[in-house]
């Protein structure tokens, strides 16, 4: 049952979607000149009836109510003994106003999220070339720019609205020419995570190429030509650019198709238009996830997780261990690394999921490691003892140095038992503000 909502709010724009899902947690990816927030939330949807009996081994739904392909994972799901489930996670875009108090607009692409879902090069390029799709890209632009960003999500643009590259199935589409041209399909293959340098004329992603063997190398999308410069020295994770536009920093590892564990991750750096990638930094480390790294708003500062190493077991035929026992590397540890120079500027001896940096080297990020897992926020700086905020999860940093944070007193432990809740209930008091003075300021609603 879905509460209605609360007495004290205003009422909810049109542009809110009060059906989506109220955040489990958030994500700060840009502030507005007028002080707004645009957010990207994670939250739950409910499954529909075919993919609780799809995911759930107790579901009552009769197999012959169901396709080939759900009555075979229904059947995999009973025999693993997997847990029961009735909901999934969901991810959107949302603008937070600018005190801070209110979700005033959440974002949709059906368009965008359609072609996403194809399967092949035809069928995104008829879901991509529809009078429909004019509008959702001139709104994401214009939402872009009010956030001083070029790359939203799947969608990056050149220097204007007039040119746009869309990942779509894991391949680049490319339209120039402005609002009624088609796009086309960029040969380079398997690609993935576009970022926009900040003056539109370069756009770096991750490319495995066609066929696609694994590893993912930087490679970067002149604008103007469409010509593509591929850096193969490892397996990329994320890009930086700098504010001047002339220089690309990434994160990436030693790992080769196939290999399930890596011996190192790196800082690089492409200059200007070199065609040859430098390595700013090695640290030892396998990968624990595909995000390794994050870095400050003007990429001053970059973080990069190192997790334990251990040697490989090998065991005969019968299953008995030969040889010492499995070896345990260093403990994880967040090195935060001082830019362009890679000069190590302190360490944290954790392994934060979804971090947050801001220029002036300091990172927030998350861990429930408290009796039932109450989650609390861990703040680190160079020199200075440790932050920590009980009952709350982190979202991101303001420029001004404060830490945007969401309130979750709950334990974590077992989310999937507690009821769903959507923005018609709530949309407004969701988040705080801890200032770099240490307090935490609840923000209100009301005029």
């Amino acid at each position: 049952m879905i509460a209605a909502a609360d007495a004290g709010e205003p009422p909810a724009p049109t542009a809110v979607d009060t059906s989506l899902s109220a955040p489990e947690y958030a994500e700060l990816v840009a502030t507005a000149t007028d002080g707004a927030a645009l957010l990207v939330i994670h939250g739950w949807r409910a499954l529909t009836p075919a993919e609780v009996a799809r995911f759930n081994p107790s579901a009552t739904t009769p197999r012959g109510a169901l396709s080939d392909a759900d009555a075979a994972a229904l059947a995999e799901a009973q025999a693993f003994g997997m847990m029961s489930m009735e909901r999934g996670s969901t991810t959107y875009l949302a603008v937070l106003d600018a005190r801070h108090a209110c979700i005033e607009e959440t974002l949709s692409f059906d368009v965008l999220d359609a072609a996403s879902a194809t399967g092949t090069v035809a069928e995104a390029l008829a879901a991509l070339n529809v009078p429909a799709v004019d509008n959702e890209i001139h709104h994401a632009y214009t939402l872009a720019r009010r956030f001083g960003l070029l790359d939203l999500g799947t969608v990056a643009f050149g220097p204007d609205e007039g040119f746009v590259v869309v990942e779509a199935n894991n391949q680049l589409y490319v339209r120039s020419g402005g609002s009624g041209a088609h796009f086309a399909h960029h040969p380079i293959g398997t690609s993935t995570r576009l970022a926009a340098s900040p003056d539109g004329t370069q756009i770096a992603f991750a490319n495995c190429g066609s066929p696609c063997g694994g590893s993912y190398a930087p490679a970067i999308l002149d604008t103007k030509t469409k010509q593509v410069r591929r850096f193969p020295v490892g397996n990329a994770h994320a890009f930086y650019w700098l504010k001047d536009s002339a220089s690309l920093l990434f994160s990436y590892d030693d790992q080769q198709p196939g290999q399930h564990e890596s011996s190192k991750v790196c800082v690089g750096r492409v200059a200007g238009a070199s065609k040859r990638a430098t390595t700013v930094r090695c640290l030892a480390s396998s990968v624990m996830s595909e995000d390794i790294s994050a870095a400050s708003p003007s990429a001053t500062f970059i973080g990069l997780q190192l997790e334990s190493r251990s040697s490989p077991i090998r065991v005969d035929a019968r299953g008995k261990v030969l040889g010492a026992p499995p070896s345990i590397g260093p403990s994880p540890a967040f090195v935060i690394l001082e830019m362009p120079s890679g000069t190590e500027s302190y360490r944290v001896a954790a392994s934060p999921i979804l971090p947050s940096m801001d220029d002036r080297g300091r990172v927030a990020w998350d861990d429930n490691l408290l009796p039932q897992f109450h989650m609390r926020v861990r703040v680190a700086s160079r020199g200075a003892p440790e932050a920590v905020l009980p009952n709350a999860r982190s979202v991101g940093f303001f420029p001004d140095g404060s830490l945007l944070v969401m309130p979750f007193e709950q334990p974590s432990q077992n989310p999937q038992n507690e009821p769903l809740h959507t923005l018609a209930e709530k949309r407004c008091g969701l988040f705080s503000v801890w200032n770099a003075r240490g307090s935490l300021e609840q923000n209100d609603f009301h005029d």
